[in-house]
């Protein structure tokens, strides 16, 4: 069995209890994690805002917080829970604040993720 190694953001024991225990898997959910919110998140979420279609932002920022707190992303899934209650209010300006937060935690998380072998 691979060893987990230390990931800045993430919680591995929280993380690797929603895999079951089970390593190999625990990194395959990583690997999606960083290869789909870490590369789109931020993008897809910007867009949605500029668009003012908050149901969309609204979404991106669920899908985040539940891909987070599974992979054991504690303060990421606070950080995007923060940024779905924000869209409920459509308050640009502090959903843009919470934004910024939020990307930069990701940002940690998936600098992280990148340095992992391959699944």
């Amino acid at each position: 069995a691979q060893a987990l190694p230390e990931l800045p953001g993430i919680e591995t024991d929280v993380g690797l209890r929603y895999s079951n225990g089970k390593v190999a898997n625990y990194f395959k959910i990583l690997h999606i994690f960083h290869d789909t919110h870490g590369k789109t998140f931020p993008t897809n979420f910007r867009k949605a805002l500029d668009l003012a279609n908050w149901d969309e932002a609204t979404r991106h920022a669920h899908s985040l917080k539940s891909a987070a707190r599974t992979i054991g992303a504690i303060r990421l899934g606070q950080m995007a829970k923060e940024l779905e209650d924000a869209c409920h209010e459509q308050q640009v300006d502090f959903v843009r604040q919470r934004l910024d937060l939020a990307t930069h935690e990701l940002d940690v998380v998936c600098t992280g993720l990148s340095s992992l072998p391959p699944a």
